[in-house]
């Protein structure tokens, strides 16, 4: 029998022998182990999980929040085509614009409710220009974020976009509600120009596969638990309604962080009447 054997053999003698004594000094062995949980953190921040803290974009980025203050919180999100074969589909039309405005209103109104306190955007958003509103960055922008206009017969969101002013303007075009410039490449993805309108002294007609809306929230510890909760109840609960108002079973669920919320039925009606009526 060789020494490990042996070894083993008589360590099991003595267990048998004395059971219960075995058995205290696992538990204990046991206890001892779990100390180490003690100091356990647990984080859901992509950040934290990746970046090594002593990296140079974190050493970098630490310098910058505490000369600065912290970057801002950056809800996104982005609108595809419907259908999973018609990948490349242009989305940069009257029909899925009205999709858009509908969203956008409903985060832009949306309230979210914290210890008895009522939040909206307008609590967290970045205000570039003194004494104006949020910007965000969405295709609506070229438009005033205004469905009027978007709706009337004379006009093109396409030839909108081409930020061409017609003789008779007298306000600046390609200028968002608040008058800031309307950002091409942070509100379309996919872009590529109509045929006939890709040379180089050409005004572009725009044909996107994507759709993009953008709210920057400030990001400071005052505000973390309630711009948390905003997003939570406000931007990600429309999100998933309008998920779920096209029936595409993507990213719909409202399960984990997103238990005890439901649907926003409005605006699911609301999607639901405006494709409607474009299918009729």
């Amino acid at each position: 029998m060789g020494f490990i054997a042996e070894g083993f053999f008589k360590w099991g003698l003595w267990s048998a022998k004395r059971p219960y004594t075995a058995i205290f000094m696992g538990v204990v062995l046991i206890i001892i182990g779990f100390t180490g949980f003690i100091n356990t953190q647990t984080t859901a921040d992509p950040q934290e999980l990746w970046v090594p803290p002593l990296s140079r974009a974190n050493v970098e980025q630490t310098f910058f929040n505490e000369e600065f203050g912290a970057f801002f919180r950056i809800n996104t999100g982005w609108i595809t085509p419907f259908n999973k074969d018609q990948a490349q589909h242009d989305l940069f039309t009257t029909q899925y614009l009205n999709l858009v405005a509908l969203l956008e209103n409903a985060i832009v109104s949306g309230e979210a409710e914290l210890n008895g306190m009522i939040f909206t955007l307008d609590d967290f958003c970045y205000k570039p220009i003194t004494g104006e509103g949020c910007i965000i960055e969405s295709p609506m922008q070229y438009f005033k974020s205004n469905i009027t206009i978007l709706n009337q017969p004379t006009t093109n969101p396409k030839q909108v976009a081409q930020c061409i002013p017609p003789p008779d303007q007298t306000e600046r075009t390609c200028f968002d509600a608040i008058g800031t410039p309307v950002l091409t490449y942070a509100v379309f993805g996919g872009i590529t120009c109509e045929p006939g309108t890709q040379g180089q002294c050409e005004a572009c007609l725009i044909d996107a596969s994507g759709l993009q809306l953008t709210f920057l929230l400030y990001k400071n510890a005052y505000s973390l638990a309630s711009a948390e909760e905003w997003e939570r109840q406000v931007f990600i609960k429309n999100f998933k309604s309008f998920n779920y108002a096209i029936g595409n079973d993507y990213h719909t669920d409202m399960t984990g962080p997103m238990e005890g919320i439901g649907y926003n039925m409005t605006l699911v009606q609301q999607i639901r009447d405006v494709i409607q009526g474009y299918a009729d």
